[in-house]
C-alpha cells in the first residue's frame, strides 16, 4: 500500500489520496466496500484525482463493478498462512503493550487462537482468485524482489516512473519500515524456525490443501 502511495504522489501529485483519509474515518483502510462507498470514491477521483484504498475483503460487488467498468485496478497481496498466524501473535502482543491503538489481535495468543484469522485469509485469496481481476503479490517474493515488484506495480498502474524515482521510494520504506504499526519482523518463512515439530503438525493437517493450492510446501 506505501509503495502505491507514492507512486501516485509522484504520478499524481494533485490526486484524491488526502480527500479519501477526510470523507472516511479509516482513512485508506476500509474493512467492506458498499455501492454508497463506491458512489463518493467515484466523486473524489472526478474531482481531484487517483485515490487509493486498503481492505482485507474479499471482492464484493461494488469493487468487481469498479473494475470491470475500468474504473479502478486491485492489487492482492497474500503470504503463507503459518506465517500470518505468527505475525498475528506478535502484533497481539505489541497491541497489549499499547504500540497500536487499533487494538488489532489483542485477543490472539497461540496459533490456535490465530486459525479464524488463517481461515479467513485463505477463504478471501479463493475469491480472489476465483475473480481473477487483480496483480497478485506473493508476500515472500516481494520481500525478496522488492524494488522488481514496485516496477512491475507502477507498470500495472500505469504509471511512468523513471528508475531513480523507483529507487528512491524502496529506499525511503527500508529506511523507516520499522515505524509502520503493523510492522512485525518482514521476514519470510518463519514457520520453519518459529514452529516446534508439534506446531507445524498442527496447522499443516489443518491447512494441507490450501498451502498447497496457493503454492507452499508442507516442509
Amino acid at each position: 500500500m506505501r509503495y502505491q502511495l507514492d507512486l501516485i504522489n509522484h504520478a499524481m501529485p494533485q490526486n484524491g489520496v488526502e480527500e479519501v483519509q477526510k470523507q472516511f474515518p479509516g482513512g485508506k483502510f476500509f474493512p467492506s466496500i458498499d455501492c454508497e462507498t463506491v458512489e463518493i470514491l467515484r466523486r473524489i477521483s472526478a474531482e481531484n484525482g487517483d485515490s487509493l484504498i486498503k481492505t482485507h475483503s474479499a471482492p464484493s460487488f461494488s469493487i468487481k463493478e469498479l473494475v470491470d467498468k475500468g474504473e479502478a485496478k486491485a492489487s492482492f497481496c497474500f503470504r503463507d498462512p503459518r506465517d500470518t498466524m505468527l505475525s498475528a501473535i506478535d502484533h497481539g502482543e505489541r497491541t497489549r503493550k499499547g504500540l497500536d491503538s487499533t487494538g488489532a489481535f489483542a485477543d490472539i495468543y497461540t496459533l490456535k487462537d490465530a486459525i479464524p484469522l488463517a481461515e479467513y485469509s485463505i477463504k478471501v485469496y479463493y475469491k480472489w482468485r476465483e475473480y481473477g481481476q487483480a496483480i497478485f503479490i506473493q508476500y515472500e517474493e516481494l520481500m525478496s524482489n522488492k524494488l522488481g515488484y514496485l516496477r512491475d506495480i507502477a507498470a500495472y498502474l500505469g504509471y511512468q516512473c523513471e528508475e531513480d524515482v523507483l529507487l528512491a521510494i524502496f529506499q525511503k520504506h527500508e529506511k523507516i519500515k520499522e515505524q509502520a504499526r503493523n510492522f512485525n519482523k518482514g521476514v519470510i518463512n518463519r514457520w520453519k524456525s518459529e514452529m516446534s515439530q508439534e506446531d507445524l503438525m498442527f496447522c499443516n493437517e489443518i491447512f494441507k490443501a490450501d498451502l498447497l493450492a496457493m503454492g507452499y510446501k508442507l516442509l
